[in-house]
């Protein structure tokens, strides 16, 4: 099941976005002898590194040409043996960033710089493969008409 949601708010020169989804996913495996005889508790274990519930919070705020963006998203359990008796806590990430767009004659460039895992939390898509700490990333882009 997947619930999206976005409201758009304009002022003069200011624009604000703010947008969300949830994600709800059951997926568990079932057995073809389960399946037919309809015997056990068929589907309980819910499949290995598939949340049940996912979300994300967008929030945009621009000023002319100028963007400030936060998101924040969080990942629910997610097993990581059949029988679900082992997991990867969830885990919950935050993420900023700001762009500016500049005109040199008929040419965009927009310059935008950003940190991903903003509270620099340890955590692991994959047991037993940490992903990295805080990261930061600067960028140019140039758009041609």
């Amino acid at each position: 099941m997947e619930l999206s949601a976005e409201e758009k708010y304009t002022y003069r020169n200011w624009k604000f976005l703010l947008s969300g989804n949830l994600h709800y996913t059951l997926a568990t495996k079932v057995n073809s002898e389960e399946h037919v005889s309809l015997a056990g508790n068929i589907g309980e274990h819910q499949l290995i590194y598939i949340p049940k519930t996912q979300w994300k919070i967008n929030a945009i705020v621009e000023f002319k040409n100028t963007a400030l963006q936060i998101t924040n998203g969080y990942t629910g359990y997610r097993y990581t043996t059949e029988d679900n008796a082992y997991w990867l806590n969830p885990i919950s990430v935050t993420e900023i960033a700001a762009s500016q767009v500049l005109y040199i004659s008929k040419t965009g460039i927009t310059v935008s710089a950003g940190v991903s895992n903003l509270e620099n939390k340890n955590y692991e898509i994959i047991a037993g493969r940490p992903v990295a700490g805080r990261a930061y990333r600067i960028g140019v882009t140039f758009r041609f008409n």
